[in-house]
């Protein structure tokens, strides 16, 4: 059949194998699949061709520099150059050495792992829509935060939906979408589900669409949770990318782009083995277009390496090959984004006790440490993490009747900074700073008139509630809880407590653990089931020799998608004065991994932020300073001593 004269419409899996062979077009049909099943034409949604302009480049490299990422800049930083806030002597300078030749692009990258790590989430399927041009730039803002602040952090297409008031049939421009999202945010799941419902059974999913403009008119009657605001990851304006080399350096050096249009012919419905290429059989009539997300290319394979948005049905798992020039995949732009800024809730699993990573500072990611001041305060520290030298400063301070330190997080309540602590009264106190007007504000005092130590504070999925577990001077726990109608007093459990600590989770299968310090310097994890009884149940007691108690996460570890569990990770100090880590995997047993630091009283927090997935933690030396430690692929490492004594 030669090139211009038109295929017949192809109805089976035969028919692709017979086209494949008629063109000798190198790729095939997995074996596994009978010539008589039938081809799916799913729909796509994708504008007309926005062709790339050559001229137009883009200095990768150039917008590196000009915005480093501190993850790269912290390679740079050794800790012993940091072991306080003083800076360091002049050194001589050295002569000037010639620049060295850049790096050469690598032939090959593929950003669905990136150093070990799972970079998108599992792949979507928009169903019977024409929103191609949704599901492709949602996906890349999941990987860009996922690449730079090293969190899960599923965003609804349905928000998206709600917010171009977006009918089932409606095709678009990738570009619509980021542009709505960089003026609006784009929201989570458990803020606006999607598909709603999940059954597509209401007005708004029939009658589906056949192709563009037709379908059912009806809006969608989904609705978003009252704390949207705070449930949002921002993103800055993207980047047109119309050069294949700024289009490969882009995806090298930064991470993964939209597609902005790609042609669909019917061969490419039967694409389903990935250790081949994809090309196009000539003289095919074309289905319209589609938006895919690029997540590598290969420079053996001569090809892109794709993202659909067809579910587990297509290709591997979502994942296929489209040779370089093929359907438009590069002739036409590809989008780019960087700069992504999740909520608080993204990263609600990945900190607790007195820090967390905020969404200030230039690359969004600033630790904020709040402890107990020598004035019987709450002192506020920050470190600017997108700055090199990675300096710590102080905040203005607040309260005057802090009994412990504090656990503090921030909340989807407009990303307002909140925090528990016990009082001098031996109550508890809630404060929370106003995002929207600068300010700290008195919150509440409640709970028992015997609360020691250190609290457990999370918000929570019940309602966005706040959960609260306290230590009392009788040696138990208890667990108080906060819904609109103000605070509530929970079960008082356990015995043998010395404190609760900065242990409280809820986990990503909703459950609430907590571990307690007991007074036998032992750990003690209690265990409270989502939806069932509602009771505290003691799991297990390990470790030894405990001074203080212990702060806990569930890590990304083990996370190997948005819906996993990942490992627990656990610091307390000894009373020999180091530093113990331990980590619990889904076999539910406790490891001591190692001890680090000396002269240590507390852990004031454990964090897992936005640096290439390391563990941070800062402590309460003996001589009442701050100390930050880190752990890399290497090991833990001392870093810099914080503040004045207590």
């Amino acid at each position: 059949m030669s090139a211009q004269t038109p295929s017949p419409r192809l109805k089976t899996y035969g028919d692709v194998r017979a086209l494949i062979a008629a063109h000798d077009l190198g790729w095939r049909v997995l074996p596994a699949i009978p010539d008589d099943r039938p081809l799916v034409r799913r729909l796509l949604g994708g504008p007309p061709p926005t062709r790339a302009n050559p001229a137009h480049r883009v200095d990768v490299s150039k917008l590196i520099a000009e915005q480093p990422s501190a993850r790269e800049l912290a390679i740079s930083v050794s800790p012993a150059a940091i072991a306080d806030l003083r800076p360091p002597k002049p050194a001589p300078v050295p002569p000037t050495p010639p620049a060295p030749a850049p790096p050469a692009r690598p032939s090959a990258v593929d950003w669905r792992t990136h150093n070990g790590w799972p970079t998108f989430t599992r792949t979507r399927d928009q169903f019977a829509s024409e929103h191609c041009w949704i599901f492709a730039p949602t996906g890349i803002i999941e990987a860009m935060t996922r690449i730079e602040h090293c969190t899960w952090a599923p965003r609804s297409e349905g928000d998206v939906v709600r917010g171009l008031t977006v009918v089932v049939g409606q095709c678009g421009d990738a570009r619509n979408t980021l542009n709505w999202v960089k003026d609006n945010g784009q929201a989570d799941p458990g803020c606006i589900p999607w598909p709603f419902p999940a059954a597509h059974n209401d007005a708004y999913w029939v009658p589906a669409p056949s192709n563009c403009g037709t379908g059912s008119t009806q809006h969608t009657t989904a609705t978003t949770t009252f704390d949207r605001s705070g449930r949002t990851v921002k993103t800055p304006a993207y980047t047109t990318l119309s050069h294949v080399d700024d289009m490969k350096d882009w995806i090298w050096k930064i991470g993964p782009t939209v597609a902005s249009s790609i042609t669909i012919y019917d061969d490419f419905y039967g694409y389903s083995d990935i250790t081949t290429v994809y090309k196009a059989a000539p003289g095919q009539t074309s289905n319209g277009t589609h938006v895919v997300d690029v997540v590598g290319y290969d420079d053996r394979k001569q090809a892109w390496l794709i993202r659909n948005s067809w579910g587990d049905s297509w290709g591997d798992h979502g994942y296929g090959w489209i040779g370089y020039g093929q359907i438009g995949i590069d002739t036409n732009a590809m989008y780019g984004l960087r700069g992504t800024n999740p909520d608080p809730w993204a990263k609600r699993f990945s900190h607790n006790g007195a820090m967390f990573e905020s969404g200030d500072g230039a690359n969004h990611d600033n630790f904020e440490l709040f402890v107990h001041a020598p004035s019987g305060g709450i002192a506020h520290w920050w470190r600017d993490n997108g700055t090199g030298a990675l300096p710590w400063a102080a905040a203005s301070g607040f309260a005057s009747d802090a009994g412990s330190e504090p656990t503090a997080t921030g909340t989807a309540y407009n990303r307002n900074f909140e925090m528990i602590y016990a009082s001098s009264a031996g109550r508890l106190r809630h404060w929370w700073f106003d995002q929207t007007h600068g300010t700290w504000n008195d919150g509440a005092t409640f709970g028992p008139n015997n609360a020691l130590g250190t609290p457990g504070f999370v918000q929570s999925s019940y309602g966005a509630n706040f959960e609260v577990v306290t230590g009392l001077a009788s040696g138990q726990l208890q667990h108080w809880w906060r819904d609109g109608a103000g605070w509530h007093a929970g079960p008082v459990f356990g015995s043998d407590v010395r404190e609760a600590g900065p242990s409280l989770i809820q986990t990503t299968k909703g459950d609430l653990e907590l571990v307690c310090l007991r007074a036998d310097g032992t750990l003690q994890h209690w265990h409270r089931a989502d939806g069932t009884s509602w009771a505290w149940s003691a799991t297990t007691t390990f470790a030894a020799g405990c001074r203080t108690a212990p702060a806990m996460i569930e890590g990304q570890y083990g996370r190997t998608d948005e819906f996993a569990s990942g490992n627990y990770e656990l610091v307390v100090a000894l009373a020999s004065g180091v530093l113990q880590h331990w980590w619990r995997d889904a076999l539910g047993v406790w490891r001591a991994s190692a001890t680090f630091g000396t002269g240590i009283d507390r852990v004031l927090a454990l964090v897992q932020g936005s640096f290439g997935f390391n563990l941070e933690v800062v402590a309460r030396r003996h001589d009442g300073k701050m100390q930050h430690f880190w752990r890399d692929g290497t090991g833990w490492h001392d870093g810099v001593v914080i503040g004045s004594s207590l």
